[in-house]
């Protein structure tokens, strides 16, 4: 920007703007300064999420239900630092837009006052301006949820208590194997529904990860329930990602955006996302929620051997 240039706001003209719109002005150089720096902190944390994801898989390079898990997560901390360089850069577009034409109209002014309608080009200055704080305000509620989506990612420990790691003991073979339609959340563990096709395509899809059905069940239908309640509102964000993305195939943006909606609302249960096998069913799920009547919910069947709010 034009540093060195007087704007509209330090001559007779500002007679014509309002004092926000002044303070915008004088703020201009701050504020792009300001993304400046903002766009290089992001360029750090990037390469701190991209080392995490490459020690991850490194780590668990054994396990693939975990790499799956994590580049999940790593995906969404991706995006979300996408969005946030997206909308840095056009408030950047917008800060330079504004300032150039707050110079233009001093310029126009000194050559050509007497047939210049700088009333007009004022009016469309005035326009930008507002825009801008709109487009201020709504990118710095966005902005804070990505930075804490990145910071959770970042901070993420994925650490289990050894008590919670003894495994659920089940006879299970592919001729007495059955649909299981009951999410149940006790103390330790989460058991999520799965029908006897998903089990099957996950034996046929890694067939030297999966050798049984209780090897699927294990890794791909239990969790532990620690991990939801330590990271209750991450939980919601990268469950519900991993529904919009993985099994409604939606993009990474629209999946993120969905997510971010249902991140803060603590009365919905992590598991239950995780449960449901596409929007349909975590829709009707809210809906039972929100008119207090889950008995009513068709889906599944959800027993809660803890108390609800705990899991």
């Amino acid at each position: 920007m034009q540093e060195n240039t007087i704007g509209i706001q330090k001559t007779m003209l500002k007679q014509f703007l309002r004092t926000n719109e002044i303070d915008f002005l004088n703020n201009l150089q701050d504020k792009t300064d300001k993304i400046n720096i903002e766009l290089f902190d992001l360029e750090n944390k990037k390469e701190l999420i991209i080392e995490k994801n490459a020690e991850d898989c490194y780590n668990y390079e054994d396990n693939k239900a975990e790499i799956r898990l994590r580049n999940n997560n790593y995906e969404i901390a991706m995006e979300s630092l996408k969005i946030i360089s997206r909308n840095l850069y056009e408030l950047y577009n917008n800060y330079n837009t504004i300032s150039q034409l707050n110079y233009l109209i001093v310029d126009k002014c000194n050559t050509s006052f007497a047939t210049y309608n700088f009333k007009e080009d004022i009016a469309k200055l005035k326009e930008k301006v507002k825009l801008a704080e709109n487009l201020e305000g709504k990118i710095e509620d966005d902005d804070s949820k990505n930075y804490y989506i990145i910071d959770n990612y970042l901070d993420y420990d994925y650490n289990t208590n050894e008590t919670e790691k003894v495994r659920i003991k089940r006879i299970v073979n592919i001729d007495n194997l059955q649909d299981n339609l009951t999410l149940k959340i006790s103390e330790g563990k989460v058991e999520l529904p799965y029908t006897k096709a998903e089990i099957q395509e996950f034996m046929k899809k890694y067939p030297d990860e999966y050798k049984t059905p209780e090897d699927v069940i294990e890794k791909e239908f239990t969790a532990y329930v620690s991990n939801y309640r330590k990271h209750p509102v991450f939980s919601r964000l990268k469950e519900t990602y991993n529904l919009c993305r993985n099994k409604e195939n939606m993009s990474r943006f629209e999946s993120l955006k969905y997510a971010k909606k249902i991140m803060f609302r603590s009365e919905i249960n992590a598991c239950v996302i995780a449960a449901v096998k596409n929007k349909k069913q975590l829709e009707d799920y809210i809906e039972c929620l929100e008119k207090n009547k889950l008995e009513e919910y068709t889906h599944f069947k959800i027993i809660f051997e803890v108390n609800p709010t705990m899991a």
